[in-house]
């Protein structure tokens, strides 16, 4: 079962495709188990990747369109999917793509460099 990836864009969060995605999946998720509500751990990795975002366009200029859409092929199917990058610049047209974890353990590292090469392909 080989998978391969084609017709990658970036967009903005504000992306009427992206958007009814994001509504479609939340409603599936709403369907089947109750939504909690954020936990402390969740809050403060929002609040670290806002600052070190912030921290990042002080010195390097960051695209806005930060969401990555592709085209997953698998089993002569294709489905449009979607990930967020943390950050992104575009440098002399090569795309430097950061994923910010904060985090006390070595799997949380190894999350990020599994996302960050799933993001290469």
């Amino acid at each position: 079962m080989a998978v391969s990836y084609a017709r990658a864009r970036l967009t903005t969060e504000d992306d009427r495709r992206y958007r009814a995605f994001v509504e479609q999946f939340k409603l599936q998720r709403k369907n089947q188990k109750a939504i909690r509500p954020p936990r402390q751990r969740d809050i403060f990795g929002g609040q670290a990747e806002a600052a070190l975002r912030d921290w990042l366009a002080t010195h390097l200029t960051l695209d806005e369109r930060r969401i990555l859409e592709y085209e997953e092929r698998r089993n002569r199917t294709a489905q449009i999917k979607y990930r967020e990058l943390d950050a992104l610049t575009i440098v002399d047209g090569t795309a430097w793509v950061f994923e910010i974890k904060a985090s006390r353990t070595a799997s949380a590292l190894r999350r990020a460099v599994a996302q960050l090469n799933e993001t290469r392909q």
